[in-house]
């Protein structure tokens, strides 16, 4: 049970009376009065997995509130959060909005320079970080431009505690200054279209936009998602895309709250493989890269067997897109199940029932491949503007190649220069402090410009074919869609990054980063010697081999897309030159300007 005075649990019972969560704030208190002492939060720490009951989970969130009133937040100031998951991180966000204030999420990935930008541009007065060294990078550069001195609280312990920064575990602990109702005011004074955070966006065009969304924008998402799936109490999901990410903030943990399911937080990405195995999620928030990485491990395995090992894979691929089986295809089904897929469910905790899958477009293929190892992946799409989801695919009529039909109360509509449009109780408040901006990205009648492309078929099923902006233009007027042909590219095992090249072009090039794992394999096996990595790319072999990939692709491409040359790289796209987002989306222009010489050399061969 949640901690509450005098007769604040019978307004608690009423507001939950009948489901009626309207703000982020009672959506926690609605789940601690129902679930009480059931688990709710899991973190490992010296080795073991802590757990966390909904209701203590409430009590934190409670203490958390009041302490950050005695420090002068107020309803409607902005608090940063800017650290890696982990229960602190839900915990502060939670308290954020539960006081009414607004809650600021950065990537942990961001630079200094970028997080402080963030916190500058959101007027933030207090700023939740992982540790002292970080706070300390961003007070430095604060004094150099003589901004102003925030409020500092930091997640980690630290030994100097004359530095003006809170350790939060203080906050944890009940305020005995604090009056016995001031956080259950807070709750009742908030309402659903009250601003809840900003999210800043990634930023592929230029410096990051903060999206503003209430909390009936980001409440009004969640209940349309879980009504697509069959999840409940039993369920429980691995938390490791970054909580500033609106996807997993929405549906890995509000909407997990909303239907009572279990949060187990991930160490790192580097000990993701255990974390799947030890806390045995049944539901799973990602993007396309680490399904990605799961299909390349298995493809590399199968590429070492016999060719006619090889040809029983993609068979067992293509026999699972049959929807009816005589006997003997059941029969094979099985076989190639023991063959290839057992592995593939252990090695995720044997217990995935759901994939939820967003933020770029997945190779289909890929979902292929995931269909018949018997976990279904529902791909979707949104933006941080829409809360984010758009649309998602139905666990009953799940349609590969497409990221489904729309939410429901949402609508979407193709304009006439093909750009989707979409409408609902998801689209954002606006920009923060950018009313032009906000102006631009509306139509006349209300609908939201994604600047994304797309058709929609004969079910309402919505498929993803560009980014208005991305597109290349070559010198003979041809529009070419990148993503597409980029997303088949890193779908090899042997591709870590691409990036298509080309604009004003009479052909299309890439940029390729190899997955040096993978070729130094493959390079051993084929007596292929090499001192480093560039004189392993400049390798004839080398070469050839990815030749033979960008040779698979070219066959499904009309001849005006097709690539004609590539170079390749040594070293990655880097988030800290600014050649990636958060997000891993490329951001073009930098790459281009970064790449220059290399992208003149590589037409200058062409026209050779």
């Amino acid at each position: 049970m949640p901690h509450v005075h005098g007769g604040t649990i019978d307004t608690v019972k009423n507001i939950q009376a009948k489901r009626k969560v309207s703000t982020l704030a009672n959506l926690l208190l609605y789940r601690a009065f129902r679930s009480g002492d059931k688990i709710a939060l899991t973190y490992k720490a010296n080795g073991q997995w802590e757990k966390i009951t909904w209701s203590a989970f409430a009590r934190l969130v409670e203490n958390v509130t009041r302490h950050l009133l005695s420090k002068g937040v107020r309803p409607g100031d902005k608090v940063c959060i800017l650290s890696e998951n982990r229960y602190e991180w839900v915990v502060a966000d939670l308290a954020i909005v539960s006081l009414g204030a607004i809650s600021v999420p950065i990537y942990p990935t961001n630079t200094s320079t970028q997080a402080n930008f963030i916190i500058d541009h959101s007027d933030a007065v207090l700023v939740f970080a992982s540790d002292v060294s970080r706070i300390e990078r961003i007070r430095e550069i604060r004094a150099q431009k003589n901004q102003s001195e925030l409020q500092w609280v930091s997640f980690d312990p630290f030994s100097d505690l004359d530095r003006g920064i809170v350790y939060y575990k203080d906050l944890e602990k009940p305020n005995a200054a604090a009056t016995s109702l001031d956080y259950f005011d807070c709750v009742k004074n908030i309402s659903s279209d009250d601003m809840a955070t900003i999210i800043y966006t990634s930023g592929t065009t230029g410096n990051p936009k903060g999206v503003m969304l209430s909390h009936n924008n980001i409440l009004s998402n969640c209940m349309g998602a879980e009504s697509i799936v069959d999840v409940g109490v039993l369920d429980s999901t691995l938390s490791f895309l970054p909580l500033s990410h609106a996807l997993e903030r929405m549906a890995g943990l509000y909407t997990v709250i909303l239907f009572g399911g279990k949060i187990n937080f991930a160490q790192s990405i580097a000990k993701m493989a255990d974390d799947l195995l030890e806390t045995r999620p049944t539901l799973l928030v990602c993007v396309p890269r680490v399904l990605e990485k799961v299909y390349n491990k298995v493809s590399e395995k199968v590429g070492e067997k016999s060719r006619f090992i090889q040809f029983l894979f993609r068979y067992s691929i293509t026999l699972s897109t049959k929807t009816r089986k005589n006997i003997f295809e059941k029969t094979l089904s099985m076989i190639f199940d023991r063959m290839f897929f057992v592995k593939v469910r252990q090695s995720l905790g044997q217990r995935l029932r759901y994939v939820i899958c967003g933020g770029a477009a997945l190779t289909p293929s890929i979902g292929q491949f995931f269909k018949a190892a018997g976990i279904t992946v529902l791909e979707g799409y949104g933006l941080t503007e829409t809360s984010p989801v758009v649309t998602v695919n139905r666990p009953e009529k799940n349609k590969i190649g497409t990221v489904g039909p729309a939410l429901e109360h949402v609508n979407i509509k193709i304009s006439e220069d093909g750009e989707i449009l979409v409408k609902g109780p998801n689209v954002m408040l606006g920009y923060y402090k950018d009313e032009q901006a906000t102006r631009d990205v509306f139509t006349e009648d209300g609908y939201f410009r994604t600047g994304d492309i797309g058709v929609i078929d004969e079910d309402g099923y919505l498929k993803i074919t560009d980014r208005i902006k991305e597109l290349i233009v070559t010198s003979g007027g041809k529009k070419i869609a990148p993503q597409p042909i980029e997303n088949e590219l890193i779908s090899h095992a042997m591709i870590e990054q691409a990036c298509l090249v080309g604009e004003g072009q009479k052909t299309i090039g890439v940029l390729i980063v190899p997955s040096f794992e993978f070729l130094e394999k493959r390079a051993r096996k084929m007596g292929i010697t090499a001192t480093n990595k560039q004189e392993l790319l400049a390798h004839p072999k080398t070469k050839e081999l990815f030749e033979k990939v960008i040779e698979r692709v070219n066959r499904n491409l009309s001849s005006y897309q097709q690539i004609k040359n590539f170079h390749l790289l040594v070293e990655p796209f880097s988030l800290e030159r600014g050649e990636i987002t958060p997000t891993l989306k490329t951001r073009r222009k930098v790459i281009r300007k970064h790449y220059q010489e290399e992208i003149r050399s590589l037409f200058e061969e062409m026209s050779a």
